[in-house]
């Protein structure tokens, strides 16, 4: 700049240095405004280069002339004020460098805008890994999964004790395949009842103290089976929520050398007779707390019939104690028992062991010959919702947790206890008595409500086909279930049928 007005200058190129006989350019920008001279350079230096682009080509008349030091065009008047003073256009010359006014520009530009600073994005804190009791808290609470209230129950039971073993602050992240085998270790050691026997110690020192003392009588690998599996489950669940990687109690479990058949057995001969004949079905003080004291009384209620239907019909206990008065219907002629959890006027609190459970099993002449028939016509008529109205559900919501314990003091006042027996026995003897009769396969997982297994039409997916058997067609097979070696003739009121 020099003076009062900016100029242009630029440098002629080598190649037409000769041709034009200078070195440099300088052009008068007419005005002391700087933005006013930035634009006017762009437009002179726009003009400049067609002229060297021309001298080049030879065109465009006298080259020298072209790239005299003529004024640019007056850049346009500015609005002014009162109190605004314009530069003389006759004042000094002001010569610019259009290198530095480049240079200028891209300072001023740089200094004029802030500097982007580079974001600093705080280093997130590692998620903080989810607790062996938090992952069980969110597995109890998933929506997706619907549990009954025995089995919440269990769970609560079988789940305390398994992060009471592993401790519950521990991060369900930190738990191995070593953690694992220390709890299977830990409920192997055992011994049942633990926790009462010994009330002030933790699991690990009642099973340390107990391995100790050398006693091998723990929990039966059934049970600590039983523990490891739902331990499996709930980390199987925490994989797939993306708590954990995988699974480290995946397969863990002791071997059970317990003969399958071993497990349960059905009632012998001589058990079935001494519980049929005890002082419940020959005459008693009641079927109260007199049940098993000799008397004259006969009642007939659930504790009388209970055990009957389930011989006779394979019956879960739950399905018989919890069965409506309404789940006894004739269908097609045919007295029947309706298993279902489904209610049209009763009680709507019955539940299903499985999908298969819902089924129709006609009654067995042996019932209907002991009066059966009567006493459900007994229940419409005095408008009892439930088959056995003096039965009542435990807080697990089941019928049959009530009855289970009373069934197993019966048994013992009836001298009819022995091991690996108990009600769901007569679901056995049901079983052995359909083979017995050789009642078709088919015919008798109906009856039972057994899913079948891989037999061409047992598999489960089978029973999606078709409508099913005809009560008839049922009723003929059941007729044929029998026990030869059990006299039932004391509680017939009508002679059985041929």
């Amino acid at each position: 700049m020099r003076g009062a007005v900016w100029q242009f200058r630029t440098r002629v190129p080598a190649d037409l240095q000769e041709v034009l006989g200078r070195t440099h350019i300088n052009r008068s920008l007419r005005t002391s405004s700087y933005p006013d001279a930035i634009r006017a350079a762009r437009r002179a230096a726009f003009e400049i280069e067609q002229d060297f682009e021309a001298a080049r080509r030879g065109t465009g008349g006298d080259p020298a002339h072209a790239a005299c030091d003529s004024p640019c065009p007056s850049p346009p008047v500015p609005s002014v004020t009162a109190n605004t003073v314009l530069p003389d256009p006759t004042g000094p010359v002001i010569h610019i460098d259009l290198d530095l006014l480049a240079s200028r520009i891209a300072e001023k530009l740089q200094a004029t805008q802030p500097v982007a600073k580079e974001a600093v994005v705080p280093a997130a804190e590692p998620a903080k890994a989810k607790t062996i009791q938090q992952v069980y808290d969110a597995y109890m609470a998933d929506p997706g999964v619907i549990r009954s209230g025995k089995t919440v129950l269990a769970y609560e039971t079988v789940f305390g004790l398994l992060i009471e073993i592993i401790g519950q602050d521990t991060p369900v992240s930190d738990i191995g395949r070593e953690t694992c085998r220390e709890v299977m270790d830990t409920l192997r050691w055992l011994p049942p009842n633990s926790t009462k026997r010994y009330p002030n110690l933790t699991a690990r020192e009642i099973a340390q103290k107990t391995r100790d003392a050398g006693k091998a009588s723990g929990l039966s690998p059934a049970t600590v089976n039983g523990y490891m599996t739902k331990l499996s489950a709930l980390l199987t669940w925490a994989v797939n929520e993306g708590f954990i990687d995988r699974n480290p109690a995946k397969g863990l479990g002791v071997v059970d050398t317990t003969n399958r058949k071993d497990k349960r057995q059905p009632f012998t001969p001589k058990q079935l007779q001494g519980i049929f004949t005890a002082p419940l079905y020959t005459g008693c003080q009641d079927d109260d707390y007199g049940y098993a004291k000799p008397g004259d009384a006969r009642p007939q209620r659930g504790r009388f019939w209970v055990p009957l239907i389930g011989l006779f019909s394979g019956m879960r206990l739950n399905e018989i104690c919890q069965m409506n008065t309404e789940d006894v219907r004739v269908i097609d002629g045919t007295l029947c028992f309706v298993v279902t959890a489904e209610a049209i006027k009763g009680t709507d609190d019955k539940r299903l062991k499985t999908g298969s459970s819902e089924r129709v099993i006609p009654v067995h002449p042996t019932l209907l010959a002991a009066g059966f028939e009567a006493y459900v016509s007994e229940q419409r008529r005095k408008r009892n919702a439930k088959l056995f109205p003096e039965l009542l559900p435990a807080k697990t919501g089941y019928y049959s947790d009530v009855f289970s314990k009373w069934f197993r003091r019966f048994l013992q006042k009836a001298g009819a206890s022995a091991g690996r027996t108990c009600f769901h026995s007569f679901r056995h003897n049901f079983r052995d008595a359909l083979r017995e009769a050789r009642v078709d396969r088919e015919l008798a997982l109906a009856l039972g409500g057994w899913a079948g297994d891989n037999g061409d039409m047992g598999s489960e997916s089978a029973e999606f086909y078709g409508r099913g058997f005809r009560a008839s067609t049922l009723l003929e097979a059941i007729s044929k279930v029998g026990y030869p070696e059990l006299d039932l003739g004391h509680l017939m009121l009508a002679p059985f049928p041929a």
